[in-house]
């Protein structure tokens, strides 16, 4: 999550869309608490039980690997990260990207196959529909109903998007691969 590294995080996520052209240096320091932190910010992270699981009782709801019968990339989430109003910059924020890049079914997307053997080299990418990739390969969508928006961006983000029920733990436990799509911010 270094900015410096990674510049395309200045467009992509809420972090830094919500200040417009970017945070502004303080004039005097103080620490900030979060639940994580950049290089840029280095903020104090604390020890939190957010989302914490002990284990998943009982053991049915999180059934072996090749018990698993989703292996589709899942996640579910809302489009919290950033406020959706008319004059912020919500269409590029990291989690509307996600849903609208995963439920795309337009265009093709180029991809690296696997090989037969760790040895073999993987060779160019192979131009693949998105109609066929990504319903095959993602499961993501945003879960519940629009928050932290305008009551008329709520009610555009409720037709842009499908929006399914929330999961609980069983149901998450089914897949393989789970996404895990954080949220960190500045005051």
């Amino acid at each position: 999550m270094d900015p410096c590294l990674h510049p395309e995080l200045f467009y992509h996520h809420g972090q830094f869309l919500s200040h417009e052209l970017g945070p502004v240096p303080q004039r005097e320091m103080f620490p900030l608490f979060s639940f994580c932190s950049t290089t840029v910010h280095y903020n104090v992270r604390l020890p939190s039980t957010y989302g914490w699981l002990e284990d998943i009782l009982p053991r049915s709801d999180d059934p072996d690997w090749n018990d698993k019968v989703e292996e589709r990339l899942g996640w579910r989430g809302t489009n919290t990260g950033m406020y959706h109003g008319n004059r912020t910059r919500w269409r590029r924020s990291h989690r509307d990207f996600l849903v609208s890049v995963a439920n795309e079914l337009n265009g093709t997307t180029r991809v690296l196959l696997p090989t037969k053997s760790e040895s073999e080299q993987v060779g160019a990418p192979k131009e693949m529909r998105n109609s066929r990739l990504n319903p095959a390969m993602l499961d993501i969508s945003f879960a519940g109903k629009p928050l932290g928006c305008e009551e008329a961006i709520c009610r555009l983000l409720e037709t842009m998007f499908t929006w399914k029920g929330k999961q609980n733990i069983a149901e998450a436990g089914n897949y393989k691969y789970i996404l895990d799509v954080g949220v960190w911010s500045l005051p």
